[in-house]
């Protein structure tokens, strides 16, 4: 049961990080699936295309131990640059208090109970095409916790990948801003890497960076392996630490429903 938890979790750290890759795949830029068009991973969220200007994403498989939904927009070209916008809410404190036990499947002591939180994000996001095979993609958001009360700080679970996002539920607030290039070798092979930031105030920990870069291999239009690394390095409230993580693997799958 504790190794279903820490799944649990890691799997909802990595599936804000594996973004998919440009064309007929949803990705970090401003570009949306076609309406009627759905998208989903093992370490991703299921999307839908609801319009040309219109994306909406849930994570089914966290769905019930936390609530999540996603939406995104394309709001027009402005010289070349498209611009976009995300806005995402989550419901954490089912999951931190099933977390919450003694023995078996316990990740935070039960002495603590873990008040209503609903955690809101909202990320302005930049595309622009520097060549046919080159794509720049940019983001800055602010993620903002509304908390009947407030948790206490030995309840944070202090790993790589998840403290960084969870660390907002503490101090109220967080500033996460990003950079990623792709380069698309062929029709069925393309490169991503990125760098994200992640600010928090000092006494939860300060800062984190996150860079990442992937292999993307399409076998079939509907079809798409990824495979790469995570670099990341993160202020912990017990201190500074780096982590290299690899392999990072995910399995994609889209369609389109008529």
């Amino acid at each position: 049961m504790r190794a279903f938890n820490i799944f649990i979790i890691v799997l909802m750290s990595l599936s804000c990080l594996l973004a998919t890759t440009p064309e007929e795949w949803s990705t970090d830029a401003t570009s949306l699936l076609e309406p009627g068009q759905r998208q989903i991973g093992v370490f991703q969220p299921w999307r839908i295309g609801l319009s040309e200007r219109v994306e909406i994403s849930t994570h089914p498989f966290l769905f019930l131990a936390i609530p999540n939904m996603s939406l995104k927009l394309q709001h027009g070209d402005f010289r070349g640059i498209q611009l976009g916008s995300r806005h995402a809410m989550t419901y954490p404190s089912l999951l931190l208090n099933l977390l919450a036990k003694e023995g078996i499947g316990g990740i935070i002591s039960p002495e603590f109970q873990i008040p209503p939180i609903l955690h809101h994000k909202s990320e302005v996001l930049l595309s622009r095409e520097i060549s046919h095979r080159f794509s720049l993609n940019l983001k800055a958001g602010l993620a903002v916790a509304l908390k009947a009360d407030n948790l206490d700080s030995r309840t944070s679970i202090d790993l790589p990948l998840i403290y960084p996002r969870w660390a907002t539920w503490y101090s109220g607030y967080g500033l996460i801003t990003g950079a990623e290039v792709i380069y698309r070798v062929s029709k069925r092979l393309s490169l991503q890497t990125d760098l994200d930031i992640h600010l928090h105030s000092d006494d939860t920990g300060g800062m984190a960076f996150e860079h990442k870069s992937l292999l993307h291999i399409s076998g079939k239009p509907s079809r798409r392996f990824s495979i790469g690394y995570i670099l990341t390095y993160a202020e912990y409230p017990f201190g500074q630490q780096a982590h290299f993580l690899t392999p990072i693997m995910d399995f994609q799958w889209s369609w389109k429903k008529n």
